[in-house]
């Protein structure tokens, strides 16, 4: 598949934040819970417990967050999450469909998330969890590792981000 077009975005329904946003987190995890040997109903349980704790998780520590839809040419390809908090844009969660990686998409949706928070004079703040390939896109676009905090690397886009507040030290 080519390159797209045009990437556009919208606030999910509460209905999507559940049933999409679930697919994603499936999308991802699912391969790393297989790795770890569990399989049918016990992955399917594992599966949806680490969904329920992440979301739990997220609406209590990032309770202002927007679920955010991704289009590439008008087709559903995956979705972010972000929050404005303290002057900044935190980027808690993006993933992309397996068949719709490797197209540029993701470097256009952080390019965009990059382009808004200079427009409004803001930085932008993430984690990457250390294996993750997602990490050398950040690099590329101008983030930098702030700290370590377990698995994750904190990483601010031109360091205009402000310090962490308690609930991003709690990630």
């Amino acid at each position: 598949m080519s390159e797209a077009r045009t990437v556009t975005y919208r606030l999910a329904t509460p209905e999507e934040e559940h049933t999409f946003f679930r697919r994603l987190f499936d999308i991802t995890r699912r391969p790393e819970f297989e790795q770890a040997g569990l399989s049918g109903e016990a992955l399917d349980t594992m599966i949806e417990s680490q969904y329920h704790a992440r979301t739990t998780h997220y609406k209590g520590a990032y309770p202002e967050a927007e679920y955010r839809m991704v289009f590439a040419d008008a087709d559903l390809v995956g979705g972010m999450i972000v929050e404005e908090r303290d002057g900044d844009l935190h980027l808690i969660d993006i993933t992309l469909l397996d068949e719709r990686r490797g197209q540029g998409i993701g470097t256009r949706v952080m390019s965009d998330l990059i382009e808004d928070a200079k427009r409004g004079g803001r930085g932008v703040l993430l984690f990457v969890e250390q294996f993750n390939p997602a990490q050398r896109l950040y690099e590329r676009l101008g983030f930098a590792e702030v700290e370590l905090v377990g698995i994750y690397r904190r990483m601010v886009w031109k360091d205009l981000c402000t310090h962490p507040t308690e609930s991003d030290k709690g990630m």
